[in-house]
């Protein structure tokens, strides 16, 4: 999962974005937001996450994958859900 933190200035360029969007077109954050602030001057800076893993949380499958690997780790609710998995898995 990933994540932004922006300064209130993004909200200028939300709006410029999806004024400028064209109608069959999908707003991704890189093009609509990212670049037309790097070029006018904003910085932004990444985080190299090691040992961790990648989950595309806009793909369907991925996205339910996701869910279920953080229920199984969740601390409170992990073994309830593993019971529960556990359960669906031998009736069929």
């Amino acid at each position: 999962v990933s994540s932004y933190l922006f300064e209130p200035a993004i909200l200028k360029y939300i709006e410029n974005g999806l004024a400028n969007l064209p109608a069959d077109d999908e707003f991704y954050v890189a093009t609509s937001l990212v670049d037309p602030m790097l070029r006018d001057g904003f910085n932004f800076y990444g985080c190299l996450m090691k040992d961790s893993r990648r989950y595309d949380t806009g793909d369907k499958l991925e996205y339910l994958i996701t869910v279920v690997d953080f229920a199984l780790r969740h601390k409170d609710l992990g073994p309830a859900f593993l019971f529960h998995f556990e359960k669906l898995l031998q009736n069929d």
